[in-house]
C-alpha cells in the first residue's frame, strides 16, 4: 500500500450502523489508503465488527487493509469481528491466513442451494 495516495473510495461503500462497519464493492490499491483511514477511525470510534458480505473484489491490498486494521484494534484493546464474503475467504485461504491479531475472521456463511436436491 502506498502510504499518502490519495486513493478514492469511489468503487467502496461504507456504512456504519452502531458498532458495525459494513463494507461493500472493490477493495484494491486505490482504495486501500482511504479505508484503512477510515475503518482504523471507526475502530477508534466503537466499531467492533466489520461486515465485508458485501465485498466483491479483495486483491492483495485488501489483505494488507486486513493486518492494519488488526493493529488499530489491538491498539484499541479490542477483538473486532469480521464477517467475510466468499470472495474475501477465498483470497484469505489462497493466501494462508487463518488469522490476524486483532481480528476474529468468520467465513461466510453458506447458504443453501435452492436448486440443490436431497440425495444429489
Amino acid at each position: 500500500m502506498r502510504m499518502g495516495h490519495s486513493g478514492n473510495l469511489s468503487r467502496c461503500d461504507l456504512t456504519r450502523t452502531g458498532a458495525c462497519l459494513a463494507i461493500a464493492g472493490e477493495i484494491d490499491e486505490d482504495s486501500a489508503s482511504p479505508l484503512v483511514e477510515r475503518a482504523a477511525a471507526a475502530i477508534g470510534g466503537g466499531v467492533t465488527r466489520l461486515d465485508l458480505s458485501g465485498v466483491t473484489f479483495f486483491s492483495a491490498a485488501g489483505v494488507r487493509v486486513l493486518v492494519l486494521l488488526g493493529g488499530s484494534a489491538e491498539a484499541e484493546h479490542v477483538v473486532v469481528r469480521v464477517t467475510c464474503s466468499m470472495i474475501v475467504w477465498r483470497i484469505l485461504e489462497l493466501c494462508g491466513i487463518r488469522q490476524v491479531t486483532g481480528l476474529l475472521l468468520e467465513p461466510p456463511t453458506r447458504r443453501a442451494d435452492p436448486a440443490a436436491r436431497p440425495g444429489r
